[in-house]
């Protein structure tokens, strides 16, 4: 009876041991093992301030992305053969909220929400819809795949963005500056060039995020591999930074007519930065925290690590954060249910 009993016993760890075991090698889509040993900092970066509540309780904010204003947005289905949107924009100290229903053809894709005007596009024209008057001008963009993008503040008519481009069945992937009126592009810096055929896998392996991160700088970070390109605010390409993870670019394999991340899996690595005139920070991912914020200081000059900081708030970790607001010296980091907002310290 004893050794019934203890054999039941083998068997039940047994089988739960074979069942980690069988999840952990199949479940390979995402690894964390792409940390380094870091230099902690005992100082204190960022100061907390106030803890926010949503704009709007049933908002799905993580979809979009506005240059200046805190944005939250609801889709709200489809009416008279629209795609509606309600919008809600605020001001960084949340005193001044706008709301404003927005109806965009069925086949567009919204690129950029800002406080005058929403860019879209959709069979090969990108629209600005002004928010205020309702007025739409189009612009022609065939041969043009647009990821993300950004506004040149100091060149109203241009933009930054990450995308493809057919330049006469030679097809360009990298990142590319538009000026919407005269209908030109410059090239900023190729990642990959082919031959009668777009190259969507390459959106997978740069996939990341445009901040202005200062008046006269511009990053974009990539999530999934550790560079950070930076460009001034006429767009052009001033440096590249490799963070210390040393995290490569994933592979993606094509299945169909569909591109997925290979099942080696993938690290996650940085999900944005913030600056001052001497120093890159950079909230890194790529780290074996589960509940601290972890921000990495690289020097401007020679792009070298120097130290990092944790950031203890609300058990969060990096991988936490939708989205960073810089305003001046105040910084808001949006979370799933709400928005923090923390101080620069004088150690930065």
């Amino acid at each position: 009876m004893k050794n019934k009993f203890l054999i039941g016993i083998i068997t039940f760890f047994v089988a739960i041991f074979s069942s980690i075991l069988i999840l952990n090698l199949f479940n390979t889509n995402f690894k964390k093992n792409n940390y380094f040993v870091r230099k902690f900092s005992k100082n204190e970066i960022l100061k907390f301030d106030k803890e926010y509540e949503k704009l709007f309780k049933n908002s799905s904010y993580d979809l979009f992305y506005s240059n200046s204003l805190l944005l939250e947005g609801k889709y709200e289905g489809i009416k008279r053969n629209m795609k509606n949107y309600n919008f809600y924009f605020s001001d960084f100290l949340f005193s001044k909220k706008i709301n404003k229903n927005v109806s965009i053809p069925l086949s567009a894709n919204i690129l950029l929400v800002d406080e005058k005007y929403i860019l879209y596009d959709s069979k090969s024209k990108i629209s600005r819809l002004e928010i205020k008057t309702d007025s739409i001008i189009q612009y022609d963009s065939r041969g043009i795949r647009v990821y993300s993008i950004v506004s040149l503040k100091n060149l109203p008519n241009k933009f930054l963005f990450f995308g493809e481009v057919n330049f006469t069945n030679i097809y360009k992937t990298g990142f590319f500056v538009f000026d919407i009126t005269n209908n030109k592009i410059e090239e900023i810096k190729i990642l990959k060039y082919s031959e009668n055929v777009f190259n969507p896998e390459v959106r997978l392996m740069y996939s990341g995020i445009f901040q202005n991160v200062e008046n006269n700088i511009i990053t974009y970070t990539c999530d999934k591999n550790c560079k950070i390109f930076m460009f001034n605010d006429n767009g052009t390409l001033v440096n590249e930074l490799k963070t210390n993870d040393n995290t490569q670019i994933p592979k993606v394999i094509k299945k169909a007519d569909s591109y997925f991340y290979s099942r080696d899996g993938l690290n996650l690595t940085n999900s944005g930065v913030f600056s001052n005139k001497k120093n890159l920070f950079v909230f890194s991912m790529a780290s074996q925290y589960d509940n601290i914020i972890i921000i990495d200081q690289y020097s401007k000059l020679n792009l070298k690590y120097i130290q990092s900081f944790k950031l203890d708030y609300n058990n969060h970790n990096t991988s936490d954060i939708m989205n960073i607001y810089i305003n001046n010296n105040q910084i808001i980091l949006k979370f799933d249910s709400s928005y923090a907002s923390f101080i620069f310290s004088r150690f930065i």
